[in-house]
Order: structure tokens, then C-alpha cells, then sequence
């Protein structure tokens, strides 16, 4: 079993928030582009496993990012889908790389065993809290891992009060973030009011979640699960816990 990584690149935003939730789920670590320019930036920027893009796309179409995926890296699995695939079609696509071609419009299925016919195994089932630390104040939760990483979210009652959110102001990578101190910000569709957030616990960040940055008015409606802001590495994870309270959570 593997964490795999893979990256939906496709400009129509339901079929990428679409794919990119049945692939979680299924257990894939998934990020997301809205077109191939942007895809081409992830790439450059990340290791990834499988690609999964749409042909028909903006400034460079799948064609163009699967040739620049396999430059990259030759080992990565490339799924094109099309709303036009006719056999010529999928011939240029095999000739060009790609190691499978699925026809639009496809059930999340097709996706699924072609990664992993491509990547020879099934991922890693992705862990769910179901029991998190809330700090009522602050509106904030937090997820101890077993590996000793820390997951921060912000609770179901945040989400009430702001309404659909529009931006999140992610920390950096390797940023030490201080319990009681503004760590992020985000931004509601409600006369852009700006919301400050303090962090729950002390520590450096390990990761942030894309799909807070890039969609986060879809994973809001799963505070628990979807809508994590950052994994950290606490310096004083026992002491910054006390007087919070424990609280079992839906994760779906």
C-alpha cells in the first residue's frame, strides 16, 4: 500500500471538485488545477504520481501537459479524458504517452482502475478523525496523528457565522506558528469580511491543504474532514492541549 499523489487538472470546476472528492476518499492525495498552465506549475513544483487531465483545456491542453509530464518524469501514470474520444483520437494519445484515455462522460470508477492498473496497487486509506481537541474560543480544533503531526481545522460553529468563504491565506511551509497568535486568515463572500484566526498549538507547519486555497466554499461543509488548514509539527503538543475540550465529530 502507497500514498500515492496525483494531480485532476480540468477547467470546469464541478468535474475537478468532483474527481478530486472520489479519489480522496478512495485514499489518493489529490490537488487540483483549473488548466494546463497551472497543472504545468504544480508539476514543476511537485512530485506526483498520476496525472489525471481534461484534453481540451485552456493555454495548454492535455496533449501539451502530458509531453511536459513525461519529460519531467517518464514514470508518471497520465489519464487524459475527452469529450471528443474517437479511435484516432485515442491512438494520438497513446503514441503521445498517456497510459489511458476515458471518454467523457466517465463514472469515477473508470478513473480509479485506471490509476491503478498505472500505478499497480491501491492507496493508502486515508485516515479520518472522528475524535478531535476544540478550542471553543477560538473556534479552532485540533487532530494528534500517531506519527506525532498535528492536523488544525476550524469547527462546524466558524462556518455558521461566516458563511461561504471565498480565500484562505494559508501559512508557508516550515512558518512556526504560536498558540494565541493569528496564524491565518480567510476572506467570506458576505462583503468580503476578513476573518483572523489564532493557532490552537504551537508548532512548524509540515503542510497546508490546497483545496482551502482553491475551493474553500466546497470542503467547509466537511469542517472535519475536508476542511483541514494545516499539519504541524508541535513543540508543546501536551501542554497546549490542556483545557481544551474533547469532542467526537462527524467526518462526512
Amino acid at each position: 500500500m502507497r500514498d500515492f499523489r496525483v494531480l485532476v487538472a480540468d477547467d470546469e470546476p464541478e468535474a475537478r471538485t468532483g474527481l478530486q472528492r472520489s479519489l480522496s476518499r478512495k485514499g489518493y492525495r489529490v490537488d487540483i488545477a483549473a488548466n494546463g498552465l497551472e497543472a504545468a506549475e504544480r508539476l514543476r513544483a511537485t512530485h506526483f504520481d498520476a496525472v489525471v487531465a481534461d484534453w481540451k483545456m485552456p493555454v495548454i491542453d492535455g496533449i501539451k501537459l502530458l509531453h511536459f509530464a513525461k519529460r519531467r518524469d517518464e514514470r508518471v501514470v497520465f489519464v487524459l479524458v475527452s469529450g471528443y474520444a474517437t479511435p484516432d483520437t485515442v491512438v494520438e494519445a497513446m503514441k503521445a504517452g498517456s497510459d489511458d484515455v476515458i471518454a467523457k462522460p466517465f463514472a469515477p470508477q473508470e478513473i480509479e482502475q485506471a490509476l491503478q492498473r498505472g500505478l499497480g496497487g491501491e492507496p493508502t486509506p486515508v485516515e479520518r478523525p472522528c475524535r478531535v481537541y476544540r478550542w471553543p474560543a477560538a473556534h479552532m480544533w485540533v487532530w494528534p496523528r500517531d506519527d506525532g503531526s498535528a492536523v488544525i481545522g476550524a469547527d462546524a460553529e466558524f462556518y455558521a457565522m461566516t458563511g461561504d468563504l471565498v480565500y484562505c491565506d494559508l501559512p508557508l511551509l516550515g512558518e512556526h506558528v504560536v498558540k494565541g497568535q493569528r496564524c491565518l486568515t480567510v476572506t467570506s463572500a458576505n462583503a468580503h469580511r476578513l476573518y483572523r484566526l489564532e493557532a490552537p498549538i504551537s508548532g512548524v507547519v509540515l503542510e497546508t491543504n490546497s483545496e482551502m486555497e482553491i475551493n474553500p466554499w466546497l470542503a467547509q461543509r466537511e469542517p472535519y474532514s475536508r476542511a483541514w488548514f494545516m499539519r504541524v509539527a508541535p513543540t508543546s503538543l501536551l501542554a497546549d492541549l490542556q483545557n481544551m475540550e474533547i469532542e467526537d465529530v462527524p467526518t462526512e
